[in-house]
């Protein structure tokens, strides 16, 4: 995290939601043909996301970090040894699930203590989303040990390896997930932005995911990988890979 005052993309800009600059990207969505859209997102959109990543509020920091961690664990042999693991997968949860309860009580504290509105140049606001941060790494240990105690368990192993093609096959399912997702909110889809509930999204996720996971298992009776994941480990490896089974 690191504290500065405007970033070389218009920090403050991006922070006022209600500035000319955010609602004029936020209409171009919602009324924008697909050509609009584009342009926008590879401009304003890049720089916001940019600007979210290494400005601010750090986010690049945290997933660089996440990388070294899963690398870290992958260089230890974690999940090729799970059985042997598993009392220190213990007690990595329990000390992670300590460690987030602290750091969230810490977090209100800072932020029930802090002026209103809200000023992120203020120290006390920089530490209580530092806090915030802290428990999200801790609230990602728990996460990952408690699906690996979950999984090791012969009927929690049995419910969750119905979603192993679905990762299998995440390049295709993010980028299908991403054209389904804008032709339904955007402009020049349906242009459901702002008009349709959050509720109601949640059910077309579960339902998208739930339809992607079947086609998966579908696709990879007959392929040995997803058509972007084909393209992508043919590119990487700089030849074309076999395809089919």
């Amino acid at each position: 995290m690191i504290l500065g005052t405007e970033s070389a993309f218009s920090f403050s800009s991006f922070m006022d939601f209600n500035s000319e600059l955010n609602n004029s990207y936020i209409n171009t969505l919602k009324e924008g043909n697909i050509r609009d859209v584009l342009i926008a997102n590879a401009g304003q959109g890049m720089l916001q996301k940019m600007d979210f990543q290494i400005s601010f509020f750090g986010r690049f920091y945290l997933t660089y970090g996440y990388f070294l961690i899963g690398l870290w664990l992958g260089k230890i042999g974690l999940f090729q040894n799970v059985e042997n693991n598993i009392p220190i997968i213990k007690r990595w949860l329990i000390r992670a699930l300590v460690f987030f309860i602290i750091t969230l009580l810490i977090t209100g504290g800072l932020f029930a203590l802090a002026p209103q509105p809200v000023d992120f140049k203020s120290w006390i606001h920089v530490l209580g989303i530092n806090a915030y941060d802290w428990s999200n790494m801790a609230l990602t240990a728990i996460i990952l040990c408690g699906f690996i105690l979950i999984y090791m368990k012969n009927r929690g192993g049995k419910y969750l390896s119905f979603f192993a093609p679905y990762g299998r096959m995440a390049l295709t399912n993010y980028i299908f997930q991403s054209i389904i997702g804008t032709s339904i909110l955007f402009g020049w889809g349906l242009g459901f932005l702002g008009k349709i509930q959050t509720s109601f999204l949640f059910v077309i996720a579960i339902i998208l995911i739930a339809f992607q996971t079947i086609f998966s298992k579908i696709w990879l009776t007959h392929f040995r990988y997803g058509p972007l994941e084909w393209l992508w480990r043919s590119a990487t490896l700089g030849k074309l890979q076999s395809f089919k089974k």
